[in-house]
Formats: structure tokens, C-alpha cells, sequence
């Protein structure tokens, strides 16, 4: 029973029309489908019936994974920082220059760079040497495009052929090291890939965050640059941004993983304490009438698992 793949990532938007056409026109995604948030998607969310009405899923170019699910939010979020506030951070993508995705998004797009390219080291941690760059838009959604430049041998250094490449992660910050492990690590399978200590002001920039700001960053990795990294910080420092009664919270909100096993992990969700919605079919994109379950993990974030 594992996670296999990071088939979507979903954000919350306050006005989905524009976000999208924006989204799309920007970064070279295409709309795979737009479709109404039906009573099944209600109940799998968790959500009240009609708190949010449509749905647009988009995905880089030929890609079969990594899509990028933006959902009408009906309102803005507030406006803290993300390094300090429990949850999803943003969503990330790899992408064949990240400078080259700076200059077209900071030409006139919703989405506004927190700073240039920036050049850092995450080789302490096992990583490598790495380009990124920050963006925020309207309502809460936060954006990071990275380019490696630099991986220790014997690894290959993953290069992304597309201007902007398939959802490769969504960070998630946290203060507390076990429930995370027991989840990612424990109930779905996924391995540690990095894990260490970071206070790299380079690294801050990209979230907009103090230079001398220290936490502990862990990488559950799937495959193939799928991953779900953690930033673990002082819990006296990371707030919970609470959660509207009966809708997603504005933002990033989670990720979709396909797996194996669905029926054991939803079974060994409930043994552990989580209430497990589903599993249910759904003949939208990108469930593509398969068996779905979702759960609210250990940070707040909407975990939904698809069988296959």
C-alpha cells in the first residue's frame, strides 16, 4: 500500500476566471477540463453544498500527471506569512529556466514575483545547487519554479524539457516532525529522500521570509521530482490559518495522490485517528471514474487518494 504518483495539486482562488485565463496564458498550460464542484466533490471535501461552484483543471503539455486543479474560493484569504502559517505553502514546479519563467510572469501577469532568480545550495541536506523563484497572486496562492543546476554524482541532474513543467510539490509547514512522518512516511508509503537543518538567507528570499530564519526541511519523494516536502519551524512561530466552517481554506489546499492499495490506507487512516471521506466515484477530471478518498492530513491539508 504507497502513494505511486502526485497526480494534482489544488489551490483555491477568489476569482477563478481570471486566475485561470492568466494561469493559462502565462505559463503554457492548457485546460483539461472546467466542470462543476458536484455533491460527490462536496461530500469527498468535506464541504457545504454550493460554498464553491466551479472547478478548472489544467496541466503542462502532453503531461499525465502534476495537474494544477484551481477551485472558485468565493473569497480572498488572509494575507500572512506563508512561512508561518500551518499548512500548504505553495505549489512548486520544476521548469526548464526559472529565470526564463521570471521575465514573462514579471511582465504583466497576476502573478507577481516576491524576488529575481536566486541562486542557492541545498547540498547539506543531499540535495544540490538549485535556481528558484517566488510568486504570489491575489487571495492567497503562492508559486515557486525552480531549475536545478547542480546534483552530487552519481544522480543525474533532472532537467525539465517545458517552460513550465508538471506540480512537483506542494510544502507544507509544520512544527511537529512525527505526525507528518507517520503519515507520508508511515500510512502512504512515501520515502524520505532529503532531510536536515537549513538557515540559508538565499533559501528565505524565495518565501519572502527573515534571512536568518532556521527550520528543518524534510522531502518525502515519490518519483521522478514528485515530492512532498515539509518545513518543519518553532511552533511558538507557525500559525493555524483555521479553516471557514464548511469550505477549503484560500490558497494552496492540498494534493491528489494516486495509490496502491486504497482500500488498506483508507483502513489504516481510520485505525489512526483521521476520519477518511469516500471512497466514491467520480467522473470528472482527472479521477477519471476511478475510486476516490480523501483525508484532511496532519497540517490541515486535503490528501485525496485515487485507486490505481
Amino acid at each position: 500500500m504507497a502513494a505511486t504518483e502526485l497526480l494534482m495539486v489544488t489551490a483555491a482562488v477568489p476569482d477563478l476566471g481570471a486566475i485561470a485565463q492568466a494561469w493559462v496564458s502565462a505559463t503554457e498550460y492548457e485546460v483539461l477540463e472546467r466542470h462543476r464542484v458536484s455533491h460527490e466533490l462536496d461530500s469527498l471535501w468535506g464541504t457545504a453544498a454550493a460554498s464553491h461552484t466551479a472547478a478548472v483543471v489544467t496541466r503542462a503539455p502532453g503531461s499525465h500527471r502534476g495537474f494544477v486543479r484551481f477551485v472558485d474560493a468565493g473569497v480572498a484569504g488572509r494575507d500572512r506569512p506563508i512561512y508561518e502559517t500551518q499548512g500548504p505553502m505553495a505549489i512548486e514546479f520544476f521548469a526548464r529556466d526559472a529565470s526564463e519563467v521570471h521575465e514573462r510572469l514579471a511582465a504583466g501577469s497576476v502573478f507577481r514575483p516576491i524576488t529575481g532568480p536566486v541562486d542557492y545550495d541545498l547540498t547539506s541536506i543531499g540535495s544540490g545547487r538549485v535556481q528558484s523563484v517566488g510568486f504570489r497572486a491575489e487571495g492567497g496562492l503562492t508559486l515557486f519554479v525552480s531549475t536545478m543546476k547542480w546534483v552530487p554524482p552519481p544522480r543525474q541532474l533532472p532537467v525539465s524539457p517545458q517552460f513550465l513543467g508538471p506540480a512537483a510539490n506542494m510544502p507544507i509547514v509544520a512544527s511537529d516532525r512525527g505526525p507528518a512522518r507517520d503519515f507520508y512516511n508511515g500510512l502512504l508509503g512515501i520515502p524520505v529522500r532529503f532531510d536536515g537543518p537549513v538557515r540559508d538567507a538565499d533559501v528565505n528570499r524565495i518565501m519572502g521570509a527573515p534571512g536568518d530564519l532556521g527550520y528543518h526541511i524534510t522531502v518525502y519523494f515519490i518519483a521522478d521530482g514528485q515530492m512532498a516536502e515539509h518545513h518543519f519551524h518553532d511552533p511558538r512561530r507557525v500559525v493555524s490559518p483555521g479553516t471557514p466552517a464548511g469550505r477549503l481554506r484560500a490558497g494552496a489546499i492540498g494534493a491528489t495522490y494516486r495509490v496502491e492499495g486504497l482500500d488498506g490506507i483508507v483502513e489504516q487512516a481510520r485505525a489512526a485517528g483521521y476520519e477518511p471521506r469516500g471512497p466514491l466515484e467520480l467522473g470528472v477530471a482527472p479521477y477519471g471514474s476511478a475510486r476516490v478518498a480523501a483525508l484532511t492530513g496532519p497540517n490541515g491539508e486535503l490528501v485525496e487518494l485515487v485507486e490505481g
